[in-house]
């Protein structure tokens, strides 16, 4: 069977030069590869370890780590964009505080006068309970 391993250790606890314990008795990584056990037996005084490879495991890994150094470079790019569209209206005095220099050169979104009239002379009503 392919990525069936066997190794024999004298305790269950120390696995031989190489191989490291992800989850000790349940699963062990040897050269980048994670191996799931699958049973452990007794011979005289010594442990037989019988391991299949956990080929999904380490895929599922390198994706994320890919994902996860992607969301990085994309944090990155979004605070040079930032820093970019904004300086000309940031005035940093400290890192932590940004201070605009000029408001004017903004431009928000403005709602129309009458529509906050209209609200502020017929406010909402909630639903009428029958008793």
């Amino acid at each position: 069977m392919e990525g069936l391993v066997r190794i024999t250790v004298d305790e269950i606890d120390n696995l031989p030069m190489g191989y490291e314990w992800e989850e000790t008795g349940a699963e062990f990584r040897h050269q980048g590869m994670l191996f799931d056990i699958v049973s452990v037996k007794k011979i005289n005084s010594k442990f037989e370890i019988t391991a299949l490879a956990d080929e999904l495991e380490v895929t599922m890994e390198k994706t994320h780590d890919e994902l996860a150094h992607q969301q990085q470079e994309n944090n990155k790019k979004a605070q040079k964009i930032f820093k970019w569209v904004f300086a000309p209206y940031i005035n940093e005095t400290k890192s932590t505080n940004f201070v605009f220099n000029n408001f004017q050169l903004l431009i928000f979104p403005r709602v129309k006068q009458d529509i906050l009239h209209q609200w502020n002379a017929c406010p909402y009503m909630p639903p009428k309970v029958n008793a």
